[in-house]
């Protein structure tokens, strides 16, 4: 198994790396999110980072907001 292949049971997991770029932003802002305590759930396997593609989802919906009323009225 090549250094940067995941283990078959791995298969609905990403790396930190994968799933920087499916969030859309950098490894690093991952790993700020962690040490924050405030990022999607996240397992370590071998001293590597993994993120469960469901949990994020999970994590992902919990941010959902409504959006703010307006306090203006649209009536002439």
């Amino acid at each position: 198994m090549a250094s940067d292949s995941k283990p078959v049971f791995l298969a609905d997991y990403n790396t930190e790396e994968e799933h920087a770029t499916e969030l859309g932003v950098c490894a690093k802002t991952l790993r700020n999110w962690r040490r924050d305590k405030k990022g999607p759930p996240f397992t370590v396997v071998a001293e590597r980072v993994y993120y469960y593609r469901p949990s994020t989802e999970k994590w992902l919906r919990g941010l959902e907001r409504a959006p703010a009323q307006s306090t203006k009225s649209n009536a002439p």
